[in-house]
């Protein structure tokens, strides 16, 4: 007399397993031990046919037959959780019912998981009801929306304002009208002529600080000292070619920016370290013609130069002013070559231009083989800088 099993495995097909003493005993257990022992009562009808069976068998069975381990899965016998410590009662085998004769087993495999809560936290949140101030649905106890209530009090509000604007008119509430400018003032610009005799003077007067800035420092150095009428009028002309001349690009060209004005702010002499640095202004007529700017585009410069004559350099940096969104920056040096009776000078120049979009790095080229060819062309700097120089060495030569 056997039993059959119907095993349903999580992935595979369903097997069906006799389970009798000698199927038993092919698997390596004694039937003995959970076959033959028999824990019903004796008025159970399981006794007319074939004796009850420990739930333990199933365990050994399903994981003797697929090699599985015991606390990785875990077995539904008819749909009902099994136990290994307790006895199934509820498994009887019949002889004459052969539909009780079939037990479904189904394994399942345990899974990994935490202490659980979860749904408890859900249910407590749910029962937690938010609550809201709004009270413009209900009812007053006139039977009133108290929206209502509240829209007809504005209503009346506003009404009680707009009798009180009919009253008094439409003029107190016009804004009053933007005076004219008088004809009085007047636009005060570059170009005109009494703002540059006002320029002029004042370089005047930066030249007049510069000379006696000087005379104080030689005078501090030797009160004997005197400067001879050659020296003087050759130091004067010294100082007005640094002030004047600008160490920027002069000539006019169709390409080239045009200077047409020159503002000296400020000029510093120092005699110990032989330099002299200078600020200017310098008034820009831009002409670049394949751009969507236009011709003749004027910008305002910023230049800090200095004159290092031991060691025979020139470094100036500019930078635009207005208008802001055209971005300018230039940055230079010009040294004296180190081979001997030779007065070229090896320059380095940094250009940055922003506001053209794709024309940024095209004109930053362009600009730099410009500047280079202007220079190589002009004696200027050389010719200011030997000037210097001589100055400076009959001076100390005289004291």
């Amino acid at each position: 007399m056997s039993t059959n099993l119907l095993i349903d495995l999580p992935s595979g097909p369903s097997e069906c397993f006799q389970l009798s003493s000698e199927s038993l005993k092919l698997l390596g257990f004694n039937p003995e031990d959970l076959l033959y022992k028999h824990y019903c009562s004796p008025e159970d009808h399981c006794r007319a046919s074939y004796p009850c069976f420990k739930s333990d068998v199933f365990n050994r069975v399903v994981s003797k037959l697929y090699n599985v381990n015991l606390e990785k899965f875990y077995l539904l016998i008819n749909g009902k959780l099994n136990n290994k410590k307790e006895n199934n009662k509820n498994l009887n085998l019949d002889n004459n019912s052969n539909p009780k004769d079939f037990i479904n087993v189904t394994v399942l495999y345990k899974l990994l998981g935490g202490k659980g809560g979860f749904g408890k936290i859900l249910k407590t949140q749910a029962s937690k009801k938010r609550q809201s101030n709004n009270l413009d649905s209900c009812r007053n106890l006139q039977g009133q929306r108290i929206r209502n209530v509240r829209l007809s009090s504005q209503m009346d509000k506003w009404k009680e304002s707009e009798s009180v604007r009919e009253k008094l008119g439409d003029d107190i509430y016009k804004l009053p009208k933007k005076e004219k400018p008088s004809e009085n003032i007047k636009s005060v610009n570059f170009c005109d002529p009494k703002y540059v005799e006002t320029v002029k003077k004042e370089v005047s007067k930066v030249k007049e600080t510069v000379l006696r800035g000087f005379d104080k420092k030689l005078e501090k150095e030797s009160e004997n000292f005197k400067l001879c009428e050659e020296l003087e009028s050759k130091r004067s002309t010294l100082i007005d070619t640094c002030l004047d001349c600008g160490f920027w690009r002069k000539s006019p060209s169709k390409y080239l920016p045009y200077i047409k004005n020159v503002y000296t702010i400020s000029a510093t002499v120092n005699t110990d370290q032989k330099s002299l640095k200078v600020n200017r202004i310098y008034h820009v007529m831009f002409n670049f013609p394949y751009l969507i700017i236009g011709n003749n585009q004027e910008y305002y410069l910023l230049e800090e130069s200095i004159v290092d004559l031991d060691k025979r350099k020139l470094s100036y940096n500019i930078r635009g002013l207005s208008p802001d969104y055209y971005i300018y920056s230039e940055s230079s040096s010009f040294k004296e070559s180190s081979n001997p009776g030779v007065t070229d000078f090896s320059s380095s120049i940094d250009i940055k231009i922003r506001g053209f979009g794709i024309m940024n790095l095209p004109l930053e080229k362009f600009c730099k083989n410009a500047i280079f060819e202007s220079i190589s062309r002009s004696n200027d700097f050389n010719a200011m800088v030997e000037s210097i120089s001589s100055s400076l060495s009959e001076s100390h030569v005289k004291t």
